[in-house]
C-alpha cells in the first residue's frame, strides 16, 4: 500500500505542482487510484463501478480531457535475451511484460484516460554488442524508456549510450554488481535495477555447500563479468566459513566440448568422497550439455552432488534436455525469492494460466519493472527522461508488487532479497524443480523446507 508520504511526494516533486508539469486532472485522479491498486495485484481486484442513478434525458458521453505533456501512445523499448543461453528466461521475462501491459491498458481505458502503452520486443541474443544496437534502433524511432535486458551483459553493452544521451532504462533481470555495467544513479546513471545484486546468491550458495557437510568445492564457471561476479562471492563466503576450493576452471559459452574441463575436476574431486566435496556448476543453460557429455563419458562427476546459480534454476530447458541426470546429482540452485503474498499468488495463477509454466523471479521482476516505468511516466506528466529519473526511486519506496518492495539504493538497485533453493527431483515419474529452502538475507541464516 502508498503512504500518505509517497502521494504528497508524487504530487510535489521538486516543489512544483503536477498540473503546471503537464499533467492533467483526470490523469492526477486515475494516479491516486492506481498507485493504492498496485500494491493489490492490478488487475485482478479492480472493483466494478456502482451502476449510475438513471436520468430523465440521455446526455452525450463526454471526452476525456487529453493528457497535456504524453502523447497518446508512449513507447517502451523492451530489449530482452530472446534467443542464446538464458532463452527460456527470455521467453517467460517476455510474456510477463506483455501481462503487465494489458493491464496497464486496461486500467488506464477503463479510467478514460486516453494513453496507452506500446512494449516494442526485440531479441538482443544475449550479447551486449547486440543490446546496444537495439536500443540504438528503438531510439531513433523515438523511444525514451526502455524495460527488459535479461542479462547484465545486455545492460552493460548499451549503458554507456543510454546514460549519455539521457534514456531511461529499467532491468528486472540483471544482479551484476554495479560496476561490471557502468555508473550508478548518485554518480549521474539512468540505469535501474529492481533486485539486488548477486553477492546475496554467493552467500546463499556458501551457506548451503557448508550446511549440507561439503567443505570442499570444485568449480567450473562461464567467463563472463556475472558468472566470475558470482564465483567471487562464493569464494570469499566459502572461504569465510572454513571451506578449501579444490579446483577452478572456467570456459568461453558456446564451446563444443567439455572434456579438458572435465578431466580437470575429476582429477580434484575424485580425492575426496561425496559427502565432503560437491561440484559448483556456475554456467548458464548450457550445463545441460555439460550434464549430456557427463553421462555419456560415465563421468564420476556424477557421483557428486551439484550445486548452480540462479543462470538455469527452474530452467524448462534443463527438465527438457538433461531433467533425469539433474535429478541425479541434484543440480541444488539458487533464485531470488519473492515474498508470498496474495499478489504473488494472484500472478502466479494468472501466469500459468497464460503460459502453462511457473514464472521465475525474473519474469516477476520485469512485470513489476514494467508497472514501475508506467507508474513514473505518468506521475512525471511527461517523457521528460530527467523527470521520470528523479520520480522512479520515490515510485519504487512505496510500490509494492509481485517481488515485494524494490526499495533502491543510493547505486539504482533494489537493496535486499532473500534466495531461495531449487533442485531437480523425479515428480510423478518426470523430472521437476522443487523449492526446497531459504536463505534470508538480512539474518544470514539458511531454512530447508525438505532435504535437498
Amino acid at each position: 500500500m502508498f503512504s500518505q508520504k509517497f502521494l504528497n511526494e508524487t504530487l510535489l516533486i521538486e516543489g512544483s505542482n503536477m498540473n503546471r508539469r503537464g499533467i492533467t486532472t483526470p490523469v492526477l485522479a486515475v494516479l491516486l487510484i492506481v498507485v493504492l491498486l498496485v500494491g493489490i495485484g492490478i488487475g485482478y481486484a479492480i472493483p466494478k463501478p456502482a451502476p449510475a442513478a438513471p436520468t430523465p434525458t440521455p446526455t452525450p458521453t463526454p471526452t476525456p480531457a487529453p493528457t497535456v505533456g504524453l502523447p497518446s501512445e508512449i513507447l517502451i523499448g523492451s530489449p530482452l535475451g530472446l534467443s542464446g543461453s538464458f532463452a527460456s528466461f527470455g521467453a517467460r521475462q517476455k510474456a510477463a511484460i506483455e501481462m503487465a501491459q494489458e493491464e496497464i491498458n486496461a486500467f488506464l481505458s477503463k479510467a478514460g484516460i486516453p494513453v496507452k502503452f506500446t512494449f516494442l520486443f526485440e531479441d538482443t541474443e544475449q550479447k551486449p554488442d547486440v543490446s546496444l544496437a537495439k536500443v540504438q534502433s528503438l531510439a531513433a524511432k523515438g523511444v525514451k524508456v526502455f524495460v527488459g535486458f535479461s542479462s547484465s551483459s545486455e545492460i552493460r553493452g548499451p549503458s554507456a549510450y543510454i546514460d549519455s544521451n539521457k534514456l531511461i532504462a529499467i532491468s528486472g533481470s540483471s544482479t551484476a554488481p554495479r560496476s561490471t555495467i557502468g555508473k550508478r544513479f548518485d554518480e549521474g546513471s539512468y540505469i535501474f535495477r529492481v533486485l539486488p545484486t548477486c553477492e546475496y546468491e554467493g552467500r546463499a550458495l556458501a551457506k548451503a555447500f557448508i550446511d549440507m557437510g561439503f567443505k570442499k568445492a570444485a568449480i567450473i564457471t562461464t567467463k563472463d563479468a556475472y558468472s566470475l561476479a558470482i564465483e567471487s562471492s562464493f569464494i570469499e563466503n566459502f572461504q569465510k566459513l572454513g571451506g578449501e576450493v579444490v579446483a577452478k576452471v572456467s570456459y568461453e559459452y558456446g564451446i563444443k566440448t567439455y572434456a579438458a574441463e572435465m578431466s580437470v575436476l575429476e582429477d580434484a574431486l575424485t580425492k575426496y568422497s561425496n559427502k565432503e566435496a560437491a561440484l559448483l556448476a556456475n554456467m548458464w543453460e548450457d550445463v545441460a550439455l555439460f550434464l549430456q557429455e557427463a553421462q555419456a563419458r560415465n563421468s564420476p562427476l556424477l557421483n557428486y552432488v551439484w550445486f548452480g546459480t540462479d543462470c538455469f534454476a527452474q530452467s524448462t530447458t534443463i527438465i527438457n534436455e538433461a531433467g533425469n541426470i539433474a535429478a541425479k546429482v541434484k543440480l541444488i540452485s539458487v533464485l531470488f525469492e519473492a515474498p508470498h503474498t496474495q499478489v504473488y499468488y494472484n500472478f502466479v495463477e494468472k501466469f500459468k494460466n497464460r503460459t502453462g509454466q511457473m514464472p521465475d523471479i525474473y519474469a516477476m521482476a520485469q512485470y513489476d519493472a514494467a508497472w514501475i516505468a508506467a507508474l513514473s511516466i505518468l506521475t512525471a506528466g511527461s517523457l521528460d527522461t530527467s523527470k521520470i529519473r528523479e520520480v522512479i526511486p520515490i515510485v519504487c519506496s512505496h510500490y509494492y508488487g509481485v517481488i515485494g518492495n524494490p526499495a533502491l539504493l543510493p547505486s539504482g538497485d533494489a537493496a535486499i532479497m532473500d534466495v531461495g533453493y531449487y533442485d531437480v527431483k523425479i515428480v510423478n515419474g518426470k523430472p521437476t524443480w522443487v523449492s526446497v529452502g531459504t536463505f534470508n538475507s538480512a539474518l544470514d541464516t539458511l531454512s530447508w523446507t525438505t532435504t535437498p
